[in-house]
């Protein structure tokens, strides 16, 4: 049995009506533990929808395939949640995810949009190990601290559909 602690928080942006986020709480799945969060995207419809969905989905085919890939789970989630929104006539949808999986010794992360993962290291210290995708990092440009405050959040990443 793996021995693990797992912290989370989910907290809308103040200018958010909604929070949209959805949470996999730590779950025991074969020889692994699995969690996830996923951020509906703010100037998207049925963002809540969507992080829902794709929180469901990933611990239903975990629990079906827990050895499957990250790669091939997010390909797989990808195919579904196209077909979600469009069976229900969401032309706009969109969310992040963070996804773990906690073997043995191992620790895998797939990751799109702007949710965090950190680990705890050394002498009590945390380390973020995931990236933002969002404009500035995509960027890599040194912006100032009035520019960044209105860019910091634009993700550039995310399972999304948008259609007319």
């Amino acid at each position: 049995m793996i021995q693990y602690k797992s912290y989370s928080f989910s907290l809308p942006k103040k200018s958010a009506i909604s929070n949209q986020d959805s949470i996999l709480s730590p779950t025991e799945i074969g020889d692994y533990v699995v969690f996830a969060i996923a951020d509906g995207v703010g100037g998207a419809a049925n963002g809540d929808k969507a992080s829902s969905f794709i929180t469901r989905y990933c611990s239903n085919l975990m629990k079906k395939s827990p050895d499957i890939s990250l790669k091939a789970l997010f390909e797989n989630l990808w195919i579904s949640f196209v077909s979600y929104a469009k069976r229900n006539g969401y032309n706009e949808m969109a969310s992040t995810l963070t996804f773990c999986r906690v073997g043995r010794n191992k620790l895998e992360i797939a990751h799109v949009g702007d949710c965090r993962v950190y680990v705890k290291q050394e002498k009590r210290s945390i380390k973020q190990v995931t990236q933002d995708h969002t404009a500035i990092k995509d960027i890599k440009v040194k912006y100032n601290d009035e520019i960044e405050k209105y860019y910091s959040n634009l993700i550039t990443s995310s399972f999304s559909i948008y259609e007319k």
